[in-house]
């Protein structure tokens, strides 16, 4: 029964693509190389029962998605690497500009506005916004007290960027800074001047909706205000 309910999905997929299946069914067949020989679908429920969603799937970390049972190791360490790497590949082919913080939370949103552990995430920008990366600096109980900030020179320095964009989530839904928010953005921005490098900002994302931006201000704010690359690359 399981290898033809396998068959049945993957004639979807051939047929339309994987977006057409339901969202356990896109779990089913993405666990299919992890346990070629067992039924994937109790562990494509159980996903989508503990955290609730799909991107929520995609957000939580290896620690979590090892706990649910039957969850094989490699997809746990994969799974989560999956939005990070399809949308660093994306912006990298479209070289986008980065001009707002507004403009910055946007593009971020989508890696952060999800999951139950805090993240941490740089977004490294070139002459006039261009935008070069965006890596995984930290995730944890304490990602945004402890920003790894030689993950984040070294990371701007392979670049070649000009300045650092910083964001990290706030799983509990409010964007509000805290004090260990504010110490760590203070410490960082001392750090990259040290190698001639500026932090842009520090955003903090709170769910899909949701920002507040260190440099900015609220959401509102922030829409308005454009960034000054004579104020970044003096």
């Amino acid at each position: 029964m399981a290898e033809g309910r396998r068959q049945r999905v993957r004639e979807k997929v051939a047929k339309g693509g994987i977006n057409i299946l339901a969202d356990h069914e896109k779990l089913e067949f993405l666990l299919y190389p992890y346990l070629p020989r067992r039924d994937t679908v109790p562990i494509a429920r159980e996903l989508l029962r503990e955290f609730g969603s799909l991107n929520a799937v995609f957000n939580a970390s290896t620690p979590e998605l090892e706990s649910i049972k039957g969850m094989p190791k490699l997809a746990a360490l994969t799974f989560p690497q999956l939005k990070p790497l399809l949308y660093t590949a994306e912006s990298n082919v479209c070289e986008g500009r980065i001009q707002t913080s507004w403009q910055a939370a946007e593009a971020l949103t989508p890696l952060l506005g999800y999951g139950k552990k805090e993240r941490v995430y740089a977004m490294y920008l070139g002459i006039n916004g261009k935008l070069l990366n965006i890596a995984l600096i930290n995730e944890g109980e304490a990602a945004e007290s402890d920003l790894n900030t030689r993950r984040i020179i070294d990371q701007a320095l392979k670049t070649g960027a000009e300045g650092v964009i910083l964001a990290h989530n706030h799983p509990s839904g409010a964007a509000i800074p805290s004090q260990a928010d504010k110490d760590s953005t203070r410490w960082v921005a001392e750090a990259l001047s040290k190698v001639g490098l500026k932090l842009l900002d520090h955003i903090i994302i709170a769910g899909m909706g949701s920002y507040f931006s260190l440099f900015n201000g609220s959401e509102e704010q922030a829409q308005e205000k454009l960034f000054s690359p004579a104020f970044w690359y003096k």
